[in-house]
């Protein structure tokens, strides 16, 4: 099929970017952390626990200032930093790409 061809050349191309290099490097020097990766995984799940809540109250308040604390105890770890900063051009760029990919849409919709 012709479309999965062209998303085939686009995650190609995405692979070749800066963005996508720095990420996946930033992932793979993480994964020679093990205590590290295990630090941010327990962090993501509480964040994702927190997200997920739908109770106001002490213990949403409670599990909020953990993870912020957390967030800001592994932000000051280079490796980590790295992939936070990594991860947000990454995450921004694809962002353009959707925005781009809309407006030539909407433009073939006004035809």
């Amino acid at each position: 099929m012709l479309l999965e061809k062209e998303v085939t050349n686009l995650v190609n191309a995405i692979e070749e970017t800066n963005e996508f290099k720095k990420f996946k490097k930033a992932k793979a020097n993480l994964e020679k952390h093990k205590d590290l990766k295990e630090e941010i995984e327990l962090f993501q799940k509480k964040q994702m626990e927190l997200y997920n809540m739908n109770r106001q109250g002490k213990e949403a308040n409670n599990l909020a200032a953990e993870v912020n604390m957390s967030f800001n105890k592994l932000s000051q770890i280079t490796e980590v930093n790295k992939l936070l900063v990594s991860g947000k051009a990454f995450n921004d760029m694809m962002l353009s790409i959707y925005k781009d990919i809309n407006s030539l849409l909407d433009t073939k919709f006004l035809k």
